[in-house]
């Protein structure tokens, strides 16, 4: 009896199986992959944000970091991985990653671990297929920013507590 119970449940599911690999689904379009990365990182608490040819991905820090230090929070790898996904996806970037935590009465404590934050992004980042020829971390500093590549984000601080990714396209003259 046992047996004829599990042979009748083997078929079934065999039956099952052929059923769901016999029907084929239409590969998703691009746009259609797009929106749903897009929604994606949306909900893992990403903004993005486009301004002229520049990229910026506000990745606000309660939720990727473990608080007051620069360990990411493991639930935030998938949509860290979702970023890398979509950086990617464009060609001939250069990266900035920028952290910025203020507190006013421990400022060289706040700008350590900014940096800290940002370099554990831009490690996990990388090791985790990202593809760019120029990627810097820093801690948003008004008098370390400076204008030799062509960016200045002096009058564009991060927003509080959150680590920013910008991401820009190459100029011919930068990219060799």
């Amino acid at each position: 009896m046992k047996n004829q119970i599990l042979s009748l449940l083997i078929s079934l599911l065999l039956t099952a199986l052929t059923a769901c690999a016999s029907t084929s689904k239409k590969p998703l379009s691009p746009a259609a992959q797009q929106a749903i990365l897009l929604n994606s990182l949306q909900q893992g608490g990403v903004r993005r944000l486009v301004v002229g040819d520049e990229l910026r991905l506000i990745l606000p820090d309660a939720r990727f970091f473990v608080p007051g230090t620069f360990r990411l929070k493991i639930n935030a790898y998938p949509t860290l991985d979702n970023v890398v996904t979509l950086l990617n996806q464009q060609k001939y970037f250069a990266m900035d990653v920028v952290t910025f935590t203020p507190m006013a009465k421990l400022k060289q404590e706040t700008s350590d671990l900014s940096k800290q934050q940002a370099l554990a992004i831009e490690n996990y980042l990388l090791d985790h297929g990202l593809s760019t020829r120029i990627i810097t971390a820093s801690a948003w500093d008004r008098k370390s920013q400076s204008t030799k590549r062509g960016v200045s984000f002096n009058a564009d601080p991060p927003q509080p507590s959150s680590t920013e990714i910008r991401a820009r396209r190459l100029h011919p003259e930068e990219s060799e």
